[in-house]
């Protein structure tokens, strides 16, 4: 097959920024999805989208650089801090679909998280009124630090959050929970297990990196440009959930994760996230081509995650041609994801 067509994809998991990286890299979400989750744990002096007027005005800096004439809607995210109430989270509902929980200290901007001790100590009354008013509850599912405060290896901090996970499953059976970038076989292992209220998303870079190629043998990062949280672990995590997402399993869909960050931030600070953005439709046509799985993407890519969003499905398709061509190694300073040696094996029809 040298030709393959689709309903539009969504992502479900962007990380757009502000000021001038926003301005830079949201042309790649709106130009290949006609929707998508814009992540709201954003750096100061913007901070994170934790009230109705912060959730508007980041949604109103998005949409001044999309075109008039082209139809992209944000889903918006109110961020889960220690200021956000049940009465907060129901006023910021009229704007946005998603109530996103990122443990403190666990990612890019999360300092203003609470933990998942906190979290179940004295924020289940916010996940209740999600619950009540219908809204996603999207979670990075990572422990950074026991009972005891100890820290938790890093490759282990996922399957640490799953009891956690389970507590919040059993206690909001009616809450729609989305288990982000699951990274390894014990998180897509419970998910099956969940029940149908529970989905996961799943990246492009988790279903191409194991830990050879983020770790030196001795744990310490040694390609940052391939380092995310939660980070890429065993060749055989990485085989569960290339398993699943060429499954066509109605709990797993596309969730990009792409997280832009300049060159300088990557190799003086370390920070965390890959960028992948502008190659994202392109390299899973390649994926799933190479596995002989093209019937299943546009249950991974469109559907799925249309449904259990309860969104409708468009009937705009994009198409794909087999033709070879290389991508360029970055956007205004910040560096794309860089697989294969910058070659794809699929074009984008436009």
């Amino acid at each position: 097959m040298n030709n393959y067509s689709c309903i539009i994809p969504i992502d479900l998991h962007v990380h757009g920024r502000t000021g001038l990286i926003l301005e830079s890299v949201i042309p790649y979400t709106y130009n290949n999805f006609d929707s998508a989750v814009m992540m709201g744990n954003l750096a100061e002096p913007d901070g994170p989208t934790d009230s109705l007027e912060k959730v508007i005005t980041y949604r109103n800096e998005i949409m001044s650089h999309v075109p008039k004439n082209n139809p992209f809607k944000p889903i918006m995210t109110v961020m889960l801090t220690r200021s956000l109430t049940p009465e907060k989270l129901h006023d910021a509902a009229t704007v946005a679909r998603v109530l996103k929980f990122i443990p403190g200290a666990t990612s890019t901007n999360s300092s203003g998280g609470i933990s998942f001790f906190e979290l179940k100590k004295s924020y289940y009354p916010v996940l209740k009124m999600a619950e009540k008013i219908g809204m996603i509850f999207s979670v990075h599912a990572e422990l950074i630090k026991d009972s005891f405060g100890r820290d938790i290896p890093e490759l282990e901090r996922e399957a640490a959050a799953i009891p956690f996970m389970e507590d919040i499953v059993h206690k909001f059976p009616r809450l729609k929970i989305v288990f982000e970038h699951v990274s390894s076989r014990a998180a897509c292992d419970f998910v099956k297990a969940c029940p149908d209220n529970v989905a996961a998303t799943i990246t492009l870079h988790h279903l191409i990196l194991s830990k050879e190629d983020v770790f030196n043998t001795n744990g310490e990062v040694d390609n940052i440009f391939n380092y995310c949280k939660p980070p890429a672990k065993k060749v055989s995590d990485r085989e569960a959930i290339l398993k699943v997402a060429f499954s066509g399993h109605k709990k797993f869909f596309f969730g990009s994760d792409s997280a832009p960050h300049p060159i300088s931030a990557k190799l003086n600070n370390g920070a965390a996230g890959v960028f992948t953005a502008p190659i994202l439709v392109e390299k899973l046509v390649e994926i799933f081509a190479k596995a002989n799985k093209l019937d299943k993407l546009e249950k991974f890519m469109s559907i799925n995650g249309r449904k259990f969003y309860g969104l409708p499905i468009p009937d705009q398709r994009i198409e794909f041609t087999k033709i070879e061509h290389e991508h360029a190694n970055e956007v205004n300073g910040i560096r794309i994801f860089n697989c294969d040696f910058r070659k794809l094996q699929w074009r984008r029809i436009v």
